[in-house]
C-alpha cells in the first residue's frame, strides 16, 4: 500500500488482513521490527474478527529506504492512512511493547477513531523507559552471554559480519531472558529488525512522543493494559510510572509470563481480546 505522507513522500507500507467482522489494528515491537513475530499467534482472532496487520516505516515487508526527514508522527499518518482505505471509522488498536508507546500517541492525537486501546507489555513512556528495560535486561544476563554479545559486536565492528547478522545473532541470545519459560523457546519466530531505523526512532522519543501531555484526551479513550508479572519492566513499575497519567479501564497482571504475553499465554490473552472487541 502507497501512503503519501504530508510532508508530500511517498513510501510502501505492507498491510495484511484477514478475516472478516469488527477490526482489531495491531501494532508490532520494536521500534525497527515486524508484524511476523505475533501475527501467527493472533490467528484464531481472525475466525470472528478482521485482523490487521501491517510494518511500520523502514520495517518488515515495508520499504526500509527512508529518504526523508523521519517523524514519529509518520507513524500515526499510516495508521490513518490504513483505516481510510479500509474504510473504517473506528479501531480496536492492540499495540505490543513499542507498540503501546505508538497506540498511546494514536489514541491521544485521534481519540474518536479508537474504539478501545489493548496495550500488551508495556514500557512506560520516553526515552529513559526504553533505557531501563535494557539494563534490566543487560542485568539478567549471564556473563557468558554477556560476553558472546560483546564478540558479536566485536565481528559487526571488524567487518567480519554485518549489522543485520549481528542483530540476527544477538537477539537469538536475548530471547530467552524475554521468556517466562526456556521451554517456550521453540515458540519464538525469527525476524528482520531495521537497527537503523531503531535508533532513529528511539532518538526521537523526547521530542517527539508526547501523548504524555495529553492525558486529557487519553481519559475519554477506553484502554485496557496486560502486563506480565515476570516482565522486564515490572507491573509494579508500570502502576507507579504510566498508570498515574492514562487511568485505563483496567490493568491486569498476567501471571507465569515474559514479555511476550502473546507467545506464553496465547489463548487467554485471545479470550481477553474477544470479551472487549465486541
Amino acid at each position: 500500500m502507497k501512503v503519501k505522507l504530508k510532508n508530500n513522500a511517498e513510501i510502501d507500507i505492507y498491510v495484511e488482513v484477514m478475516g472478516e467482522g469488527l477490526p482489531i489494528l495491531f501494532l508490532h515491537g520494536g521500534p525497527g521490527c515486524c508484524h511476523e513475530s505475533f501475527a501467527p499467534f493472533f490467528k484464531p482472532l481472525s475466525s470472528s474478527h478482521q485482523v490487521i496487520y501491517y510494518d511500520q516505516i523502514g520495517c518488515g515487508n515495508s520499504n526500509w529506504d527512508i529518504d526523508f526527514k523521519y517523524e514519529i508522527n509518520h507513524e500515526i499518518e499510516v495508521i490513518e492512512a490504513i483505516r481510510e482505505k479500509l474504510g473504517y471509522d473506528v479501531l480496536t488498536v492492540v499495540g505490543e511493547s513499542w507498540g503501546t508507546y505508538l497506540g498511546l500517541q494514536y489514541a491521544s492525537l485521534h481519540p474518536n477513531r479508537v474504539n478501545s486501546l489493548i496495550l500488551l507489555s508495556s514500557v512506560g513512556y520516553g526515552y529513559g523507559q526504553i533505557e531501563l528495560f535494557g539494563e534490566l535486561l543487560h542485568k539478567k544476563m549471564t556473563d557468558e552471554d554477556k560476553k558472546k554479545i560483546k564478540e558479536i559486536e566485536d565481528y559487526e565492528s571488524d567487518g567480519i559480519i554485518n549489522s543485520q547478522q549481528a542483530n540476527s545473532r544477538s537477539q537469538n541470545i536475548y530471547n530467552k531472558y524475554y521468556l517466562y519459560n526456556i521451554d517456550n523457546y521453540s515458540k519464538i519466530i525469527e525476524q528482520p529488525i531495521n537497527s537503523e531505523q531503531h535508533y532513529r526512532v528511539i532518538n526521537l522519543f523526547n521530542d517527539e512522543l508526547d501523548f504524555i501531555k495529553r492525558t486529557n484526551i487519553l481519559e475519554s479513550v477506553d484502554i485496557y493494559m496486560y502486563q506480565a508479572e515476570n516482565d522486564i519492566i515490572t507491573p509494579d513499575h508500570i502502576e507507579s510510572i504510566l498508570l498515574p497519567y492514562i487511568k485505563p479501564n483496567s490493568f491486569t497482571r498476567v501471571p507465569k509470563c515474559g514479555h511476550w504475553i502473546y507467545l506464553e499465554q496465547t489463548d487467554y490473552i485471545i479470550s481477553e481480546i474477544k470479551k472487549i472487541v465486541t
